[in-house]
């Protein structure tokens, strides 16, 4: 959601559906905005219940944000409204004059203390033998710092890409990885399916480490190696000065 500001007096709401928690412990809302640092721009998040009116669990007030870009933001719903039928959660935005402020990737989930996930950037037509450039992006849900985890890109058993990482990831960041892959010529088959993984001992919640990106394939414009001749073998080991081939010549000739 976008929202400009045309009058300072008036603001912008929006609403989620019904949510029901179902008796789901220390839930919170996470969401993403982007708003102009170091101004008077203000989110206020709200939630209720059927019968009740709203309650403020939060603001994000941008008089405090002195960082450009965006943000993620995560605030706790009090544990009285899990008995809850359902919820709905709400944002009021706020803005001086012609300022515009941007909500995305919300979402109503349980608090755990270590959860990872990882999300896929990468094309969807690639050619055998020539680079791909491919975008991860780990994103700590938890409430603690992670450290030591290890990503992965695969097509079936192929690894392509793994690496582990030791820099802590702080609660509510994302780590962004550029990855350059390059899928053998050897490999058969029209269309694959790349798997991106993230793998981390203390995870407590593995159902989103996973993503998938389909990809069509086209021939590799690297021609592929030649067959190569008993003959062949043995010019290439006399070039080579080998001592095999020094010492027992007639074992050389492999014709």
């Amino acid at each position: 959601m976008m929202f400009t500001s045309y009058n300072p007096d008036v603001a912008a709401e929006l609403y989620s559906g019904k949510i029901a928690l179902a008796g789901t412990q220390d839930a919170e809302v996470v969401f993403s905005h982007n708003a102009t640092a170091n101004s008077t721009d203000r989110v206020e998040v709200t939630v209720r219940q059927p019968g009740s009116a709203e309650e403020t669990i939060g603001v994000v007030d941008y008089q405090n944000i002195s960082a450009s870009g965006w943000q993620r933001t995560a605030f706790s719903i009090p544990a009285k409204y899990a008995s809850a039928p359902y919820v709905i959660i709400g944002f009021r935005a706020t803005a001086p004059i012609y300022h515009a402020i941007r909500l995305d990737d919300v979402c109503v989930r349980g608090v755990l203390a270590n959860d990872l996930s990882v999300a896929m950037a990468a094309p969807q037509h690639v050619e055998k033998g020539l680079p791909v450039e491919v975008t991860l992006a780990v994103e700590n849900h938890g409430t603690k710092d992670a450290s030591h985890y290890a990503v992965r890109l695969a097509v079936a058993d192929e690894v392509l890409y793994s690496e582990t990482f030791d820099t802590p990831l702080a609660s509510l960041a994302t780590h962004t990885i550029p990855a350059r892959v390059v899928l053998p010529v050897s490999m058969e088959g029209s269309e694959l399916t790349l798997t991106a993984t993230v793998s981390y001992e203390a995870d407590e919640d593995c159902a989103n480490n996973t993503a998938l990106q389909q990809m069509t394939v086209g021939e590799s414009p690297v021609p592929a190696p030649n067959q190569v001749s008993g003959s062949q073998q043995r010019r290439c080991h006399d070039l080579l000065g080998c001592a095999c081939c020094r010492q027992h010549p007639d074992q050389g000739d492999l014709r």
